[in-house]
């Protein structure tokens, strides 16, 4: 993808590939909101739910992308992978983040 207004074929593939979602959460974004891709929301028959403009969960959600991002661009950087695996290092360094205890003291791990 490479303008946010060719979201909807992105919604395509996930479609084919993974099949249709039970609902999406989008972020009011008017890409998300509007034209094609609220239109392939309605023909594919699944909700698609806004989230609260400023919730402190979007917030949080927020800065554990970005630590994500940091993180596998600098694993990237430092093996001298080539950019087009950038996906797959994303994707592997969530499945750790998810499996592993933080240091959060609220959620007790």
């Amino acid at each position: 993808m490479v303008h946010t207004s060719e979201a909807h074929e992105t919604l395509s593939m996930l479609f084919k590939r993974d099949g249709v979602p039970p609902k999406i959460f989008a972020d009011n974004s008017k890409e998300q909101s509007l034209g094609n891709f609220a239109k392939k929301c309605r023909e594919a028959d699944y909700r698609l739910v806004n989230t609260e403009p400023h919730s402190l969960w979007m917030m949080a959600a927020e800065g554990c992308i970005k630590e994500l991002k940091h993180g596998s661009s600098c694993k990237i950087l430092k093996t001298g992978s080539p950019k087009r695996l950038w996906d797959h290092c994303i994707e592997r360094d969530a499945l750790i983040r998810l499996h592993t205890a933080l240091d959060i003291y609220a959620i007790q791990g």
